[in-house]
């Protein structure tokens, strides 16, 4: 989350409210969950090759961009779930 947390210090620089949402493998808090620069941070599942993993992951995000009423989203995923954010951009 390196480079999304370079990104959420320089909105909030800028005098944006920036919201976080990261997966964290083996219930380890990735370090951006408590960068000041963040208001709130969500918790992703994981997308997974198992049924309806890739499905929950999306709908997750679309319900945070709903719920905070998100203006821009910026994805700084890796490659493991770059489709998956695709996939959640169109819907």
């Amino acid at each position: 989350m390196s480079k999304g947390l370079f990104l959420a210090r320089a909105f909030y620089r800028a005098g944006y409210r920036v919201i976080g949402a990261d997966f964290e493998p083996y219930r380890v808090p990735v370090c951006g969950r408590f960068s000041v620069a963040l208001d709130k941070f969500y918790k992703l599942s994981k997308p997974s090759a198992a049924l309806c993993g890739s499905h929950k992951y999306a709908s997750d995000l679309i319900e945070i961009v709903k719920k905070e009423n998100v203006e821009l989203w910026v994805s700084c995923s890796a490659v493991a779930s770059a489709i998956e954010d695709g996939e959640a951009a169109e819907a």
